[in-house]
């Protein structure tokens, strides 16, 4: 700022911002399956050294930090920033919803800038039934019949694919029809 001529000295203002950092979601998912590695991305962009945490209502710090694979609370520089939460396989239940939340504030500021994101979890198809005819035979010397129906899933799943297999214990599993 001037105080007079381009002779005057200056005076020098600081100019202390109030606006808190920019949190942008990457795409995400209509459903995810529970089984899969689940990352959530967005974007930080940030004037300052900002402090970001990820949280979630349906489950405590301690139960998010048992199963996530990335850190919940960290520090972001000024610039743009890549923020993930990544959630290990088998931690979220398949059929419900949860709501995650990504805050950020300036070191400096009492303001908070926070975005969410729900993400459903795909269930797997139920109710189906499989017949075979005949029910028991002899191997390579018997033709056996499979069918299968009456499965329901959401629409926004179909159409169904299935494999058809058969097994005495885990290591030996024979595949009677392949995905169809």
């Amino acid at each position: 700022i001037s105080t007079g001529d381009s002779a005057s000295a200056y005076t020098e203002v600081e100019m202390i911002s109030s606006a808190i950092p920019e949190i942008v979601f990457d795409v995400v998912e209509s459903k995810y399956n529970p089984s899969d590695k689940i990352i959530l991305s967005t974007a930080i962009t940030a004037i300052n050294i900002a402090m970001v945490n990820w949280s979630c209502e349906s489950f405590t710090k301690n139960e998010l930090l048992k199963n996530n694979l990335t850190p919940l609370d960290y520090t972001v520089p000024d610039g743009n920033t890549i923020a993930e939460l990544a959630l290990a396989p088998n931690f979220l239940v398949a059929g419900a919803s949860y709501t995650f939340v990504i805050s950020a504030q300036y070191l400096d500021s009492s303001k908070n800038k926070y975005e969410e994101v729900t993400i459903i979890m795909n269930s797997a198809p139920s109710g189906g039934t499989i017949e075979a005819d005949p029910t028991s035979g002899i191997v390579m010397d018997t033709d056996f019949y499979f069918s299968t129906f009456d499965w329901i899933d959401d629409p926004d799943d179909y159409p169904l694919t299935y494999v058809m297999s058969c097994y005495a214990d885990s290591s030996s599993v024979t595949v009677i029809k392949t995905a169809g």
